[in-house]
């Protein structure tokens, strides 16, 4: 849902041509299928082995004459959020998470409660109801994708009630992601649309853990 709200966000700054295309590739990086798949709907780079990034740029070098599409646009930033999503989930709170099954498991929790929290209090309409047509898309040779199942759970975030605590993500956390990244993600965006280039997806790499000396 922070995906769908930074891109409703991007759409009205910048007049995006096509906003269902937008809004839907804004969030189509997380509609993989099979767990091992989410590496490649978000360029993933592993090459080296102590740090991590989305390698967005290599998204934006495959899909070059596709830039213009606001399909495609939508998905490059989603990449681009998720990079700064990780640097404060990894480096600004240090919360080392994805390791431990039942700390994902609470994080996924977490998630539902925020999702229909920002649906609310941002007052987002659900633009996606009718979403637009995009089987035969080149985007969707980056992975198996099942759009239909994942816009069926995105819809149910705005109409559920989820009862519960957070334990790891906060709204306060919500809110400093933005305060501290969205500046960053628009310029980015703006970059993008002229063209031109802002951001460099290995200078915002994550450090993974360091390997141990014998």
């Amino acid at each position: 849902m922070i995906h769908y709200l930074i891109g409703t966000m991007l759409a009205e700054e910048y007049e995006i041509v096509n906003r269902g295309r937008f809004l839907l590739g804004s969030i189509l990086p997380d509609a993989y299928i099979r767990k091992q798949d989410r590496d490649l709907t978000h360029f993933a780079d592993r090459k080296d082995p102590l740090i991590r990034y989305y390698d967005f740029e290599a998204f934006r070098a495959r899909f070059r004459e596709k830039m213009e599409d606001s399909l495609y646009l939508g998905y490059y930033m989603h990449l681009v959020e998720d990079v700064f999503y990780r640097r404060l989930i990894r480096i600004d709170h240090d919360l080392r998470l994805y390791d431990d099954p039942e700390s994902v498991r609470k994080l996924h929790f977490d998630y539902q409660l925020l999702n229909k929290y920002i649906a609310d209090r941002c007052h987002l309409r659900d633009e996606l109801l009718n979403p637009p047509e995009i089987s035969g898309e080149e985007i969707l040779s980056v992975a198996d994708f099942d759009l239909n199942l994942f816009l069926q759970e995105f819809h149910d975030d705005f109409t559920e009630k989820v009862e519960g605590t957070t334990t790891f993500l906060t709204e306060e956390i919500l809110q400093e992601f933005l305060g501290k990244y969205l500046g960053e993600i628009r310029k980015e965006c703006g970059a993008v649309i002229r063209g031109e280039r802002y951001l460099t997806a290995k200078d915002l790499a994550w450090k993974k853990k360091q390997p141990q000396k014998t």
